[in-house]
């Protein structure tokens, strides 16, 4: 029989816990994408990158194009303006005088209007910025220069005016019917040194404290300018006034009513209100011929005594005697 079998220690329960360790870096442990075909994940990654930087390449580039293409637009819009405001201007200054004076409001709007229409023409804002920076300053002085032209042709038709009113009042002395009338020469006169007063005034040498009296003559002030006024301002009523006593003397001489013996007493009753230099204008016109005048006077006279005395002799007894 055969022996006993020797004892295991068998336990159908188990005492021993198996070995279940696992890596100490199994959560942190990445996965090479080189060693599992990753290659291609790599390369549309870096494509990806490649197109990000293309597109913004691509935007900065559209963007300074954009830019430029609006300066381009801006600056064409720009010189279209100039050239219709200069057309503008061309036939402005085309205008004198009052007409110019008149014209300057539709001037300032036609400039506005032309600027106007080319701003909404414009097709976006950025442009429409840069055209309203370009055109603002000569916009400005287009309207400036306008208002200069403007204001230079009123102060030149007030010097065509005051002119006017000046050769007005020294032709009325051309008129016989006037001439020969003291009081209606006066008033001539005095209109002739108003339209003088006038004229000193446009100059610009008419001091703001002068004064007129009575008769409209002015007092200046005692300053610098007042003196150089004053100067200036009889030198001119002077000259005028000679003109127009000129014109007044030869009226008289020349109508064969009136005659220089007319223009003589007339002299003599208006003297005193002539300057010197007038006063031998004048005289140079009247002398000759008065002296004419009387000379031809007194041949007549002479002649008619004469041809008295030789028809009184045939009414005188013949007391000579008569040879055989």
């Amino acid at each position: 029989m055969a022996g006993r079998e020797p004892q295991d220690s068998y336990n159908p329960l188990q005492t021993v816990a198996p070995t279940t360790s696992v890596p100490n870096n199994y959560a942190t442990t990445k996965a090479d994408p080189g060693a599992f075909g990753g290659q291609v994940g790599q390369a549309i990654s870096g494509a990806g990158e490649q197109l990000k930087q293309s597109d913004n390449d691509a935007m900065s580039t559209y963007l300074q194009y954009a830019g430029q293409l609006n300066e381009l637009t801006a600056t064409n819009a720009d010189a279209t303006n100039a050239e219709k405001v200069g057309k503008i201007q061309s036939d402005f200054r085309s205008k004198e005088g009052m007409e110019a004076v008149a014209a300057y409001p539709d001037y300032v709007v036609a400039i506005k209007k032309a600027n106007q229409e080319i701003l909404d023409s414009l097709p976006n804002l950025a442009t429409k910025r840069a055209f309203a920076v370009m055109t603002a300053k000569s916009t400005a002085y287009a309207i400036k220069d306008g208002g200069d032209y403007s204001a230079s042709q009123f102060k030149a038709a007030q010097r065509s005016t005051n002119e006017a009113v000046i050769k007005l009042y020294t032709d009325k002395l051309g008129d016989p019917n006037i001439a020969v009338d003291n009081h209606r020469s006066y008033d001539a006169m005095q209109g002739l040194k108003s339209g003088i007063q006038d004229k000193i005034q446009l100059a610009g040498f008419w001091p703001e404290e002068t004064t007129r009296n009575e008769k409209g003559d002015p007092t200046f002030p005692d300053t610098d300018r007042g003196r150089i006024a004053s100067t200036i301002y009889q030198n001119q009523l002077s000259e005028a006034q000679k003109t127009a006593t000129e014109t007044r003397f030869k009226t008289l001489i020349n109508d064969p009513r009136i005659g220089a013996d007319k223009a003589w007493e007339i002299y003599q009753q208006t003297e005193k209100d002539m300057s010197p230099a007038t006063k031998a204008s004048v005289l140079a016109m009247i002398r000759p011929r008065v002296v004419d005048a009387q000379t031809r006077g007194i041949a007549d006279q002479t002649a008619a005594d004469w041809h008295q005395k030789y028809l009184g002799s045939f009414s005188t007894p013949f007391t000579g005697k008569v040879d055989a």
